[in-house]
C-alpha cells in the first residue's frame, strides 16, 4: 500500500513552507510513498538505498537525489553508519518572479514527467563533485540554523537558500555522464583493495575499523567508504559480519565447543551480537543450529 504524505506531516508552524533535517534512520521512508512536496536527500556519510518499484539504487557519501510531488519511492538505511540531509518544501514558498528562474523551470519539468507517468527524466541518484558537496552541505546547515531560529518567512533566507541548492542539483542532473572517468579513477585503486580485502580475510576476528584501514592502506575515510562497496558490493560492517557468521556455522557443528568460546573464536566480545548476527544471517539460533545439524549427521 502506498503512503501520501503532506508537509504538514512534520508538524510545522503555518507559515513554514519547508522542512530540513539531519537522520540516520526513518521508519515512514521505508513503506512506499508519494508527498504533495519535493524532496531533496544528500548523503553526508555511509550509504542508503532509494527505490522504485522493485529497483534499488545505492548512494554513497556524496551523492543526492531531488523527487517531485507525486513520485513513488522509498528510502532504505542498510546500516547505522549512514547519516542523510533530507529537505521537503513546498513551491510556494518562492517569491513570485521565482517562476521565471531555470530552477523552477526545472521543477516543473520534474512534476509534469511524474504526472504524465514518465520515467526519462526522474533520476534516482546525482553523483556530486567535491566542489559542489562542499557548497550544498553549507547550504543544509545554513538551511537548518535557519529553521531553527524561527524567522518570520518574510525576513527569512530559506526560499533563497533552497533556489541554491536546487541550483546546485540541476547543475549534477544535466551533467555529461561521467561514469567512465568515474570507473577509471576506481581502477587505480584495484591493486592497494585487493590487498586490503586480503587483510580483511586474514584477520576478520580482530577488531577492525573504517577508520584503521583506511590509514593502514594510505586511504582517507572518505575515498575509502566510497571505494569499499564499488569492490565487494557492500559495506565494511556486513562484510566482517558475513565472514565472521560463515567461520561460526561450520564451528557450531563441534559440540566440544561451547557458544560462547565459538562467539570469541569468530571476534565477538559480546554473545548477544553474536547470537543476533548468527540468527539475522541463518535464520537460526545458533543452539538451534547446532541441534539441527545433530539430528541431521544422526539421521544419515
Amino acid at each position: 500500500m502506498i503512503r501520501h504524505l503532506a508537509l504538514d506531516y512534520f508538524d510545522l508552524p503555518e507559515t513554514q513552507k519547508f522542512h530540513v533535517y539531519r537522520i540516520n534512520a526513518s521508519e515512514t521512508s521505508q513503506t512506499p510513498h508519494t508527498h504533495d512536496f519535493y524532496q531533496i536527500c544528500y548523503v553526508d556519510r555511509g550509504e542508503i538505498q532509494h527505490w522504485q518499484d522493485n529497483e534499488p539504487v545505492n548512494l554513497l557519501y556524496g551523492d543526492a537525489f531531488i523527487v517531485p510531488p507525486g513520485f513513488v519511492h522509498r528510502l532504505v538505511f542498510p546500516n547505522e553508519d549512514a547519516f542523510i540531509y533530507s529537505l521537503s518544501f513546498h513551491e510556494s514558498l518562492f517569491h513570485p518572479g521565482f517562476c521565471e528562474s531555470n530552477v523552477y523551470r526545472f521543477m516543473t519539468a520534474l512534476k509534469l514527467d511524474t504526472i504524465e507517468e514518465k520515467r526519462i527524466n526522474i533520476r534516482m541518484k546525482l553523483v556530486l563533485d567535491e566542489n559542489q558537496r562542499y557548497i550544498i552541505k553549507s547550504l543544509f546547515e545554513s538551511l537548518i540554523r535557519e529553521q531553527e531560529a524561527a524567522i518570520p518567512p518574510q525576513l527569512g533566507a530559506c526560499g533563497s537558500l533552497i533556489a541554491a541548492i536546487m541550483c546546485v542539483l540541476s547543475q549534477a542532473y544535466f551533467r555529461n555522464d561521467d561514469s567512465k572517468g568515474r570507473l577509471d579513477d576506481v581502477a587505480q585503486y584495484t591493486k592497494t583493495m585487493q590487498e586490503c580485502l586480503e587483510y580483511i580475510d586474514s584477520h576478520y576476528t580482530s577488531s577492525l575499523t573504517l577508520e584503521g584501514l583506511a590509514r593502514r592502506f594510505a586511504l582517507s575515510r572518505t575515498m575509502f567508504g566510497m571505494l569499499f562497496p564499488q569492490f565487494t558490493g557492500t559495506t565494511l560492517k556486513p562484510y566482517i559480519t558475513e565472514k565472521r557468521i560463515s567461520h561460526a556455522v561450520m564451528l557450531v557443528q563441534n559440540e566440544a565447543l561451547s557458544l560462547n568460546e565459538i562467539a570469541l573464536m569468530v571476534g565477538y566480545q559480546s554473545f548477544s551480537t553474536f547470537y543476533r548476527n548468527f540468527k539475522k544471517m541463518t535464520g537460526l539460533s545458533p543452539s538451534q543450529y547446532r541441534e539441527n545439524s545433530r539430528l541431521s549427521r544422526e539421521a544419515e
